[in-house]
């Protein structure tokens, strides 16, 4: 993210059972530990939805796409199938 530090979960938590965070200025992190959150500007990174596992890749991906309340950037992988409805919409 050029000379921007990501802001990321350490691993740890404090006594109070909180997650631990580095600094920084942009956050870094799963759909899954975002879920809840929101953010102006969201970029979802490696959208490959599981064909096998469908349904859930979709549920995933929704829930990331809905943390956005400005602007969404999806990169995706042009090879899959499932992604043409995202390709097709630019």
């Amino acid at each position: 993210m050029g000379n921007l530090p990501l802001r990321r979960y350490t691993g740890e938590y404090d006594a109070s059972g909180n997650q631990l965070m580095t600094e920084g200025r942009i956050a870094f992190d799963t759909v899954r530990r975002f879920k809840g959150q929101e953010a102006p500007a969201v970029i979802l990174v490696d959208v490959d939805p599981d064909r096998e596992r469908l349904e859930d890749s979709l549920r995933v991906l929704f829930c990331g796409m809905t943390r956005a309340t400005a602007r969404l950037d999806l990169v995706v992988n042009g090879g899959n199938s499932e992604n043409r409805r995202f390709l097709d919409a630019v």
